[in-house]
C-alpha cells in the first residue's frame, strides 16, 4: 500500500486533521493514483503508521472534484480524524 509521510502535510489541532493540495504532494514524489482510495499515514516523528480509507470525493456545484476525505480505517479513537488531499 502507498504511504504519505507527515512531514508533506500540513496539521489542523482542531479537528485534528491533516491537510495538503494534490500538486503539492505530486512535486514531493507522490503519484495519486497509488494512493486514490487509501494509503498508510506515517509519522515523521514517530514511524507510526496508520492505515487511511477514502470515504467522500467532495465536489463543487459544477461537479468538479474538490478533494478527496480520508480517515483512520480502524474505528478505535485515534489521535487524528482525517487526511484532506485538496485538488487545485
Amino acid at each position: 500500500m502507498a504511504y504519505i509521510n507527515t512531514k508533506h502535510l500540513h496539521y489542523q489541532k482542531l479537528p485534528r486533521s491533516f491537510f495538503q493540495e494534490a500538486s503539492t504532494l505530486a512535486g514531493e514524489g507522490y503519484s495519486f493514483s497509488e494512493f486514490r482510495n487509501g494509503f498508510d499515514l506515517v509519522s515523521h516523528r514517530t514511524g507510526e503508521s496508520i492505515p487511511m480509507t477514502l470515504t467522500e470525493v467532495t465536489r463543487d456545484r459544477e461537479g468538479e472534484i474538490v478533494g478527496w476525505n480520508y480517515i483512520p480505517a480502524e474505528h478505535e479513537e485515534r489521535r487524528i480524524t482525517s487526511v484532506i488531499i485538496l485538488n487545485d
